[in-house]
C-alpha cells in the first residue's frame, strides 16, 4: 500500500468484546437515535389538558351536580340552624341534579369522549342522583310532606 492510503486497523469495540476493522484511525461508534417523532411530547405542562378543543357534556353535568351538592348542603345547614325559610330554595338542587343527570347520561352515551373516562361518567351520574334525591327530600320538608311513617312533616 502506498503512504497516502489508510491501513486497516483492528480495534476492540468499547461496549463489547468484538473486533472491529476500520480504515480510519479516528474510528468512533455511530451515535444511536435517542428520540423519534412518536416519542415527541406534545403535552403543555404549563396548562395541562387545555390543548383539547371542546367541552364535554359529562363535565358540565358533573359540575352542575357538585354545585347542587354545595347549595343543598347550605340549605340543609340553614334549616338545621333554625332558618326554616331556607327550604324555599330547595328546588335549586333538584333542578341542578336533574339537568346534571340528563347531561351526564347524554354525554356518556352519545358524545365523542373529550378527555372523559367511564369512571367520570359514572361519578357524574351518581352525584347527580344523590343531589336529586337530597333536593327532593328538602322539597318534602319545605312542603310539609311526611317522609317517614307517622311523621308530621311540619316545622
Amino acid at each position: 500500500m502506498e503512504d497516502g492510503e489508510d491501513h486497516p486497523i483492528a480495534r476492540l469495540h468499547p461496549a463489547s468484546s468484538i473486533l472491529v476493522f476500520s480504515n480510519s484511525q479516528a474510528w468512533q461508534p455511530r451515535a444511536a437515535v435517542v428520540s423519534s417523532a412518536a416519542m415527541a411530547d406534545s403535552m403543555n405542562y404549563a396548562s395541562p389538558g387545555t390543548s383539547r378543543a371542546g367541552v364535554s357534556l359529562v363535565k358540565v353535568g358533573g359540575a352542575l351536580a357538585i354545585a347542587g351538592t354545595v347549595i343543598g348542603t347550605l340549605i340543609f345547614l340553614g334549616g338545621c340552624f333554625g332558618f326554616g325559610a331556607a327550604f324555599i330554595l330547595s328546588p335549586i338542587p333538584v333542578v341542578f341534579g336533574a339537568v346534571g343527570l340528563v347531561l351526564a347520561i347524554i354525554g356518556g352515551v352519545m358524545q365523542v369522549p373529550i378527555g372523559v373516562e367511564d369512571t367520570h361518567v359514572l361519578a357524574a351520574i351518581l352525584v347527580s342522583l344523590a343531589v336529586l334525591i337530597g333536593g327532593l327530600l328538602e322539597v318534602a320538608i319545605w312542603r310539609g310532606i311526611p317522609i317517614f311513617a307517622g311523621g308530621g312533616g311540619g316545622m
